[in-house]
């Protein structure tokens, strides 16, 4: 599945949390990619209509293999 966020919709998420705590909810997933472990500590979540299980593979067209 794909979906979309706005520049505008990011840039709320950032100034209303804090940047350090970007990764809260994720874990890298052992065949590549990002887990959502916990939906409700990701502030991207919501916007993003991510749920618990979720395995983000890719943003933009940029293969996702770890969180780092």
């Amino acid at each position: 599945m794909s979906t979309g966020i706005s520049r505008g919709q990011m840039a709320s998420i950032a100034q209303g949390g804090n940047l350090g705590d970007w990764d809260k909810g994720l874990a890298n997933f052992a065949s590549g990619g990002i887990r959502v472990t916990s939906a409700q500590a990701q502030p991207l979540a919501k916007v993003l209509n991510l749920r618990d299980g979720d395995i983000i593979q890719r943003v933009n067209e940029r293969e996702l293999k770890r969180l780092a």
